[in-house]
């Protein structure tokens, strides 16, 4: 699950920054070639972004990425999908939210991980560890994805850190 902060704290460059290193991910032939060349030749993968407790949009459903055609294809969708910003940010909510997703895939795989992008700290919802923990005792990878593009609204001085020490959790999890 690629799940993308659009609460209202997210300005437009901190939005294409996220939502483009995903277009360029699904155009990039090392990523191509890493997805084909990797033990099933093949991702699922769903593209989701969320706000505040209860808003969570899945803007791209589950795909089979088996090929540049198909990565191809994933990324021109995203990229010509409309942006969006809503209220507040619940990372908690997000993470239950995409778990939840693996449970209604129709596929089966022996990794599962959500990749959450965000500007900020979950403000709203349970706490983001409580969540974090729920998720990550399923077995689901989390990594994250901090954006940071300097001083703006709601990004903390140590966001880093924060999704370091609050967010990404289970065995292999990285931080970007």
């Amino acid at each position: 699950v690629l799940s993308v902060d659009v609460s209202r704290p997210m300005d437009e460059d901190e939005a294409v920054v996220a939502r483009g290193g995903y277009v360029a991910a699904f155009h990039d032939p090392d990523v191509i070639s890493a997805i084909m060349n990797g033990g099933l030749g093949r991702i699922a993968v769903t593209y989701v972004e969320f706000a505040q407790p209860g808003y969570q949009t899945v803007l791209i459903p589950w795909t089979i990425i088996d090929s540049q055609q198909s990565a191809y294809a994933f990324a021109d969708l995203l990229n010509r999908a409309p942006l969006q910003y809503q209220g507040a940010t619940s990372i908690s909510d997000d993470l239950m939210f995409a778990a939840g997703l693996f449970d209604k895939s129709g596929y089966n795989s022996f990794r599962l991980t959500i990749d959450v992008s965000g500007n900020g700290p979950n403000n709203s919802g349970m706490p983001v560890t409580q969540a974090r923990d729920a998720v990550a005792g399923r077995g689901i990878v989390i990594n994250g994805l901090p954006i940071d593009l300097g001083p703006r609204e709601a990004v903390i001085s140590n966001l880093t850190d924060y999704y370091k020490q609050c967010v990404i959790g289970g065995v292999g999890a990285f931080l970007e």
